[in-house]
């Protein structure tokens, strides 16, 4: 996947996707992120040193990406059934999502208002996409 010569950062954050799998639990909607994520640092590596480098932990940043990347998914419409219904495989990545969010509330990087905000947004959006 990676090479040998991976930079510190890059093991970090494959390390806390480790972690991350560990707490949320291991699913079809985390290895089809998890897959997206490793594909994106395949091709910008540097971007996901620096988030690595600036966030308070790489546990965090790997948390801040998987909740960007499955609210994408979720938002794409191709996991909803009808429109606002989401399919099975879409309430597992809302699961995932709120996973994500309920991890970033535990450890202080975001608070509980912040939470219901994002989830009522993707809410939102759910109900209008599909």
């Amino acid at each position: 996947m990676f090479s040998l010569f991976a930079p510190k950062e890059i093991s970090l954050f494959r390390k806390a996707l480790d972690l991350l799998e560990h707490r949320v639990g291991s699913s079809y909607s985390f290895s089809r992120v998890r897959h997206t994520v490793e594909t994106a640092i395949k091709k910008t590596p540097d971007l996901y040193v620096q988030g690595v480098q600036t966030s308070s932990s790489p546990e965090v940043f790997a948390a801040i990406c998987f909740a960007n990347v499955s609210g994408d998914f979720i938002e794409s419409g191709e996991l909803h059934l009808y429109r606002g219904i989401l399919s099975p495989a879409g309430e597992e990545m809302l699961k995932l999502y709120t996973a994500c969010l309920d991890f970033l509330v535990a450890s202080g990087n975001i608070d509980a208002a912040k939470r219901e905000t994002e989830l009522a947004f993707i809410r939102r959006n759910i109900s209008s996409v599909g």
